[in-house]
This record gives structure tokens, sequence and C-alpha cells, in this order.
């Protein structure tokens, strides 16, 4: 609970540092970009390793958000306040391991596990594909340990282009996010980035988001188009 109000009052302390990095519409998936669901902006402190995500209803109401540290380009601490599901996940690395924390329903439950090279959370994950793009491009596929902080452990996950085309005559590239594990490939439907091929510049993201979606009183998974757009 002592990191969450730190960080928390770090962020409150310099929002005259801020910058906003890019912004985001969330579309429920096979609308057509018709069904506008939600936002999402990423902040970052200028000449700093914070920055901050957060998805927002169509009134403006926070839902989720997501607080990343860095220390020399590497993960130090991540958080999750899911206020949808009324959680708080959580992970810190150091001396070479992981340790996750979830609130959930006023219980603490806590892991930890071998850090390694590869590790990626949400926010990390484009940058991390960036310092990969020559091996990408080349056919290659970059695997990574992506941290589930509602699991308490990080699931392996590779990443290979899918498709590569032509639009408004850019070259344009679709990078698909696959489990390693035959079993959980069958559980969970791929992720797709599409990245202008050359800048790496993120355009759109198919497939599962953090926030959910009410249905019928109840908050499910929500599989949706995100489509962004960026300050200058």
């Amino acid at each position: 609970m002592k990191l969450f109000v730190a960080l928390s009052a770090l962020f409150v302390l310099v929002p005259q540092a801020f910058a906003v990095s890019y912004l985001g519409s969330i579309y429920e998936e096979g609308s057509n970009k018709q069904k506008l669901i939600y936002r999402v902006k990423r902040d970052e402190v200028l000449n700093s390793d914070l920055s901050k995500i957060v998805f927002s209803d169509l009134l403006g109401k926070e839902v989720v958000s997501e607080e990343l540290i860095l220390e020399h380009s590497k993960i130090s601490k991540y958080l999750v306040h899911h206020k949808q599901l009324g959680e708080e996940r959580s992970m810190e690395v150091k001396e070479g391991k992981i340790y996750f924390q979830v609130t959930r329903e006023g219980q603490v439950s806590k892991d930890d596990e071998k850090l390694t090279d590869n590790l990626v959370v949400g926010p990390t994950i484009v940058d991390y594909l960036k310092k990969n793009w020559s091996l990408l491009l080349s056919g290659k596929e970059v695997e990574v340990r992506y941290a589930a902080l509602e699991r308490k452990e990080t699931v392996g996950f590779k990443f290979f282009v899918d498709e590569e085309k032509k639009v408004d005559g850019k070259s344009i590239i679709v990078v698909k996010m696959k489990p390693t594990s035959f079993i959980i490939a069958a559980l969970v439907k791929p992720l797709l980035f599409t990245f202008e091929k050359d800048t790496g510049k993120l355009l759109e993201l198919k497939g599962r988001t953090l926030p959910k979606q009410n249905v019928n009183g109840s908050w499910k998974d929500l599989d949706a188009e995100v489509v962004y757009s960026y300050t200058p």
C-alpha cells in the first residue's frame, strides 16, 4: 500500500512536467470502428522514466490506470489500478526477481519469480519490439515474458510479422502476439499490432484490453480495436 501512495503522490507533485505521448480511441471489436467505448491517454514525465496510462469512459471517468517506473531503461515498478473491479495490482523488480502483489476484495496475495532479460509489461511492449525491429523485419520471432499481474506470474509470448501491406502509399506491417504455450494459445486470442514499417509507429491494436465491458451487470473481458494518434 505504501508503494501505491508514494507513486500517487509523485504524480500529483509533478503534473506540470507531463507530456502527452499518445491518445487512443477504443472501439468494440467487429463494430467497424463505429462503437466507441473508451479512450486512453499516455502521459510521460519530461526528463524522467515515469509514465502513466489512463483509460477513461466516454464521460471522462477513469476506469483503469497504469503507472510505470523505469531505471536505466529497465522496468523497476509497474502498477495497475483497476477501478472497475476494485483491484490494485503491482509488480516490482529487484535483486534479480519479480515480486507480484494483488489486492482483491480486501485480500492481499503475493508471489515472485526469477527475472529474465526479456520481461515486458503492456506499456513497454512497443519499445521492446522497436529494439528488435530488424529481427522482426527479417522474419524472425521475438520472444518475451509478459507480466500478467492479475495472475501474479509471467507468461511466454512470441511476436512475428503476420502481414505486410500498403495503405495510402505507406508500408504497413501487422505483428501478431501469440502465447508460446500451445495450451494457453488454445485459450487466448492473439493480439494484432499494426505498425508503420519505416517508423515503427503503432497505429492500431486489436485484441484484449485492460478495461472490462459491463454485460448484464457483470464485468466481462473486452476484445477491442484501439486506434492511436500522437502529439507533434
